[in-house]
C-alpha cells in the first residue's frame, strides 16, 4: 500500500493546520476585507453565501485540504529528508501547481490580480506549513 509509512497524525494535524490558517487568512483581521474589496464583493453578498451552504463549502474545503496534505506527505516520504528539502519541495509545488492556477484564473476568469496574490500567498504558507508538520513528525 502507498501510505503505509505515514504518520496519520502528522497529515490530519497539517490538514487541520491549513483549514485555520484559511480561516483567519481570509478573517477581518487579516485579508478578508481587503480580498472582499478586490472582488468587488459587498456585505450582503458575502452573508448570503454564509446562509446558503457555507457550512458544506467548509467541510468539502476541510477534505480538500486532507488530500493535499496526505499528497504532500507521500511526496516528501520521497523526496525529502531534511526540513530544507521538504520545504524546497513544498515551494517547488506550489510555483507548479497552485500558483500557475492562480495565473490562469487571472489571464481566463479576469480574477482581481490583488484576489490571486492574497489566494496564492495562502497557499503557499500552506503548503509551507503543512511539509512542516508532515517532515518534523
Amino acid at each position: 500500500m502507498i501510505l503505509h509509512a505515514v504518520n496519520y497524525y502528522a497529515i490530519l494535524g497539517a490538514a487541520v493546520v491549513g483549514f485555520v490558517l484559511g480561516a483567519l487568512w481570509y478573517s477581518p483581521f487579516l485579508f478578508g476585507a481587503l480580498w472582499q474589496k478586490s472582488l468587488n464583493l459587498t456585505d450582503e453578498q458575502i452573508n448570503k453565501s454564509k446562509k446558503e451552504g457555507m457550512a458544506l463549502r467548509l467541510v468539502n474545503q476541510f477534505f480538500l485540504g486532507l488530500l493535499s496534505a496526505i499528497v504532500l506527505s507521500y511526496v516528501l516520504r520521497f523526496t525529502a529528508v531534511s526540513l530544507e528539502e521538504a520545504l524546497r519541495m513544498a515551494v517547488l509545488l506550489w510555483f507548479g501547481f497552485s500558483m500557475t492556477s492562480e495565473v490562469s484564473r487571472i489571464l481566463w476568469e479576469q480574477k482581481s490580480p490583488l484576489a490571486a496574490l492574497i489566494d496564492a500567498s495562502l497557499s503557499l504558507t500552506i503548503f509551507l506549513a503543512m511539509a512542516t508538520i508532515i517532515n518534523l513528525y
